[in-house]
């Protein structure tokens, strides 16, 4: 039995038989990159998604309990995102002076603010109710061109 195992092993790194030994090794490496380019890599990229979506979320729910306190505390709503995140920044300006912007771009520092709904960016700020929203208009899996989870058919400014 071990005589033969060795002829076979012999067989696959003699010159006739590299060929096909090649063949099916780089078959088999195919295979295993096609296995974690459909499996691994969308799960990773649906991870990273929900992971940014959850942040822009969770970044929303903070800003609206500050509105509301500041409205309870001055029985006013701020004027602007921009006083809000001023008044907020006095206690804590490293986390005020950069945040979510919306989906697609990372933390900046300054942060656009609209008083229409426009789809450009940022958020949409009513003075007049302390309404705030993301500025994004279109569902998420149009922000997000390869992600299908939960939130891919949800519109942002909705949240």
């Amino acid at each position: 039995m071990t005589a033969r195992l060795f002829k076979s092993i012999r067989w696959l790194f003699s010159p006739r038989s590299s060929v096909c030994a090649y063949a099916v090794a780089a078959v088999l490496i195919g295979i295993l990159l096609l296995t974690f380019c459909t499996v691994f890599v969308p799960v990773w990229y649906r991870h990273r998604c929900e992971d940014r979506i959850s942040e822009v979320r969770a970044t929303l729910r903070i800003v609206r309990r500050a509105i509301a306190i500041q409205h309870e505390e001055s029985g006013r709503y701020p004027t602007s995102f921009a006083e809000l995140r001023d008044s907020l920044s006095r206690g804590s300006p490293e986390n005020w002076g950069r945040m979510h912007v919306d989906l697609t771009t990372s933390r900046r520092m300054r942060v656009p603010e609209y008083r229409q709904l426009n789809d450009k960016g940022g958020y949409y700020y009513d003075p007049n109710n302390g309404d705030i929203k993301l500025n994004l208009t279109r569902p998420v899996r149009e922000y997000f061109l390869w992600y299908t989870g939960k939130y891919a058919d949800q519109v942002p400014s909705d949240w």
